[in-house]
């Protein structure tokens, strides 16, 4: 930006970059080992858990007792991923089949860097 102007000099950078990976095969021919969250398709780096998505409410009774029964309001909500009844219940309570596969590398990292000087100093 500044180059050597009555001794000052100032310098600034930018820089941006991108990770992708992809699991193709396990060792053993399986295209899951969830006791190391390895999913074939899927990037090395990812969270196999429910999806947190709030705090049970006060006024979630109806559904917090079929989701999730002995639930308080307060507790953690997770995403469900069953099918509803007509009156807005999900059909069953959570399970095994409501946890997820989430992606936890950013889409892209970068940074800013400035450097000022004067003269020698």
């Amino acid at each position: 930006i500044i180059d050597n102007k009555n001794g000052w000099t100032w310098d600034a950078g930018v820089n941006f970059y991108t990770n992708k990976n992809e699991l193709v095969e396990l060792a053993s021919g399986a295209t899951r080992d969830e006791s190391n969250w390895w999913f074939v398709g899927k990037p090395i780096n990812v969270i196999y858990d429910y999806e947190k998505i709030g705090i049970w409410q006060t006024d979630e009774e109806d559904i917090r007792k079929v989701a999730e029964p002995g639930g308080n309001a307060g507790m953690i909500k997770i995403k469900y991923n069953g099918d509803y009844n007509a009156d807005g219940t999900p059909t069953r309570p959570y399970g095994e089949a409501d946890r997820q596969i989430m992606k936890v590398d950013p889409d892209w990292e970068g940074g800013f860097n400035t450097r000022v000087a004067y003269k020698n100093w």
